[in-house]
């Protein structure tokens, strides 16, 4: 993958990690329920960006669907860590949330990357159609 391109996934990835943490980070330690906390705007987000990442080709399908799902659970670390070290004993369960947030994750990225792979198929094969 050259240079030009392997920025968009970074790009992807921090934009998905904004978009999930942002809404998650806000979220007062005394109400926060995974995975329910989770659910909104940023796993669309996510969804999206895996979706055209495939479709448009900027890396490989694996590839994209990781990094992408990856997002969900590195916004619950940075907020373990953040609330870790004002109060070690906040979050005693951290490992159980980023198991679920893994989870939810690639349930999210999943779906987007194999239908950003499809339409990627069709584009690509309608471009050789256009081309006889």
């Amino acid at each position: 993958m050259g240079k030009i391109k392997s920025w968009r996934l970074s790009a992807a990835f921090v934009i998905s990690l904004l978009g999930v943490g942002i809404s998650f980070w806000q979220i007062p330690y005394s109400k926060l329920n995974v995975p329910d906390a989770l659910y909104g705007p940023g796993l669309v987000v996510v969804f999206i960006l895996a979706l055209l990442l495939r479709v448009f080709a900027v890396a490989p399908f694996l590839k994209v669907m990781n990094v992408l799902a990856a997002s969900v659970p590195a916004a619950v670390v940075v907020r373990v860590i953040v609330e870790g070290i004002m109060d070690p004993t906040k979050h005693n369960l951290w490992p159980l949330v980023v198991i679920i947030s893994t989870m939810v994750g690639y349930a999210v990225a999943a779906p987007g990357a194999i239908l950003g792979h499809l339409f990627g198929r069709l584009r690509s094969s309608r471009k050789e159609y256009d081309s006889r």
